[in-house]
């Protein structure tokens, strides 16, 4: 079992099932479809290319058993980015997760893609990062902010003047223009 799974398992007592895939290493439907029909599952997890032997899944069936039967659906698309076209919305998937290390980016790295409407609770608490889903220090070395500001945020500071002080107040229209730029 995942180490995941196990964490959720022992921390917080959800049941998790794993399901045998069949000889030719993909999950069934008709076995995806027994194990809901049996259980309050609320989330479903796939792979959609084995990281071992390529074996590709069905997700897009797969995702609409299991939204039949009111779970969202996940799929970990490491070992398919970038090797199949990957479709979040045609894939019809609730949550969809990337690596970057399999597209040459740092390891580390990665992306969940979130479909509209999914709430989701932060894993570590403490930030407005990342929609509030992350707590710790933004990421700025890349020279960009993939995150809005948090609605309690102070305002960014005015970025720095170049232009020599003049003897006007700070509050006067004329150092406004020259230290915004307007």
């Amino acid at each position: 079992m995942p180490q995941t799974c196990q964490a959720l398992a022992r921390l917080h007592g959800v049941r998790v099932t794993v399901l045998p895939v069949g000889a030719d290493g993909r999950l069934d439907p008709a076995t995806l479809a027994a194990a809901l029909r049996d259980s309050e599952a609320t989330l479903v997890s796939v792979m959609a290319a084995d990281n071992e032997t390529g074996v590709l899944q069905p997700i897009r069936e797969l995702a609409a058993l299991a939204h039949r039967h009111g779970a969202l659906f996940h799929c970990d698309a490491a070992q398919a980015t970038g090797k199949i076209p990957l479709d979040v919305a045609a894939l019809g998937v609730d949550l969809l997760t990337v690596v970057g290390h399999k597209m040459y980016a740092p390891k580390g790295i990665g992306a969940l893609c979130i479909r509209s409407g999914v709430e989701l609770e932060p894993v570590v608490c403490g930030g407005g990062q990342e929609h509030g889903l992350r707590a710790s220090t933004e990421n700025v070395a890349t020279g960009t902010n993939s995150s809005p500001p948090h609605p309690t945020s102070p305002p960014p500071p005015a970025p720095p003047t170049t232009a020599a002080p003049t003897p006007h107040p700070p509050y006067s229209r004329q150092w406004e223009s020259s230290s915004h730029g307007r």
